[in-house]
């Protein structure tokens, strides 16, 4: 992909726009398209040149665009509660409206089946087969056991063998569905291509070690966060975090800071208030703050594959993601941030409609505080439905917090 004579903005959304281009024209090309949730190991259909429709950046993007909270309403209106999973919501209100949709992506293709994980939210897992129902498609679901902080070998025993034996009937689900054989070589370089993506979103992800930051987590999910979620396996995501990289080295040498005056760096762990992201980093950059690090970057790690056993080390990472662990692992993780990062505060978003980022966020906040002495805002948030979310109540929340920071000291 040529990216020459661009701003990283409009690198991005030139990227985007080629993948969407690339859904659209899947028959035309040959191509089976598969509706894939976040967690599905997605190299295996990367292997497969299948073209893969992810409900979750739609609904996002809908959120930004401010539409999602009209769509939200729609799939009310055919009987899904208000406290469904937004993200949900807003993707079934999408479908529903067929060719009158108001979503920016237009109506998409009909899939030719789905593929979901119950390693991030059983929210997800119901969305998913709603999804099923609409369409009268087959749906693969890969079942991923939930570690807790005290499994024992033998738990994780039988549980990498229950994975790694879903991802074989995957790979025959697929031979299925698309009436060729796997492609295992294919799938070797799949997983090698997803490797160096996540080796390069690392590195961007250490230059926020620079004070001041060089980018802040508002950048990370507009610009950069789209290649990697949505884009594994191939290579034009990492030619653009390539050009991305150099650009954030770029900043760090001219001394040029995200946020002039930065001051207070901090976390956001829930999933983002989308629609109302440009507010909030004014918000935020009014008390020098700057919004520095999210969930998105915990939820699974893919640089430490490898391509060589691409199926064992697939159930790895499954069996390693955030929201599949317990507690304690989810404090370790966020501790790790609070030191790596030097960050000062943690703003803890408690959402109506999102039960994973939701629970244990009390315990999460103290243990932090005990172990880093860095203090957390708990507050109501929301991703889709504006209705859900009072911005004057917690705006007055950020402000008090602000002025907390400003007087304490860290341990």
């Amino acid at each position: 992909m040529e990216f020459k004579g661009m701003t990283l903005k409009e690198r991005s959304a030139e990227l985007r726009d080629k993948y969407w281009e690339g859904v659209l024209n899947a028959r035309e090309n040959g191509k089976k398209i598969a509706i894939a949730g976040n967690p599905v190991p997605t190299d295996f259909l990367s292997a497969m040149n299948i073209e893969m429709i992810f409900p979750s950046n739609i609904s996002a993007t809908c959120s930004v665009r401010k539409v999602a909270t009209e769509l939200c309403e729609v799939a009310h209106t055919y009987g899904y509660p208000s406290y469904l999973c937004s993200y949900g919501q807003t993707h079934v209100g999408d479908i529903l409206m067929g060719d009158e949709t108001i979503s920016p992506y237009g109506k998409l293709p009909r899939p030719d089946f789905i593929v979901g994980s119950t390693g991030q939210d059983w929210n997800i897992v119901k969305w998913y087969q709603n999804l099923k129902q609409i369409y009268d498609v087959p749906l693969f679901l890969i079942d991923v056991p939930f570690v807790h902080d005290d499994a024992s070998p033998d738990f994780l025993a039988s549980a990498k063998k229950y994975v790694k034996e879903q991802l074989k009937d995957l790979v025959r689900f697929l031979e299925e569905q698309t009436d060729k054989r796997f492609n295992y070589d294919r799938l070797q370089e799949a997983t090698a291509l997803t490797k160096r993506l996540h080796e390069v979103w690392r590195a961007i992800l250490d230059k926020r070690r620079n004070i001041p930051s060089p980018f802040t987590f508002f950048d990370m999910i507009m610009d950069y966060l789209f290649p990697v979620r949505y884009m594994r396996g191939r290579t034009e995501g990492i030619e653009f975090l390539e050009l991305a990289l150099g650009e954030i080295i770029d900043r760090i040498e001219q001394k040029t800071a995200a946020v002039p005056g930065e001051k207070y760096r901090l976390h956001w762990n829930g999933v983002p208030i989308y629609f109302g992201i440009g507010s909030l980093s004014k918000k935020l950059s009014t008390h020098n703050a700057i919004l520095l690090t999210g969930v998105y970057e915990l939820v699974s790690h893919y640089e430490n594959v490898n391509p060589s056993r691409p199926i064992d080390t697939m159930v790895d990472v499954m069996l390693g993601a955030y929201f599949g662990r317990g507690t304690k692992f989810k404090i370790d993780s966020l501790v790790k941030l609070v030191e790596d990062y030097s960050l000062d505060g943690i703003l803890m978003q408690s959402s109506q409609t999102c039960k994973a980022y939701t629970i244990g966020l009390q315990d999460i906040a103290q243990a932090i505080k005990e172990k880093t002495g860095v203090s957390s805002l708990s507050f109501e948030g929301e991703a889709c439905d504006e209705k859900l979310f009072n911005q004057d109540t917690v705006y007055s929340q950020i402000d008090t917090f602000i002025e907390i920071l400003d007087k304490q000291d860290r341990k």
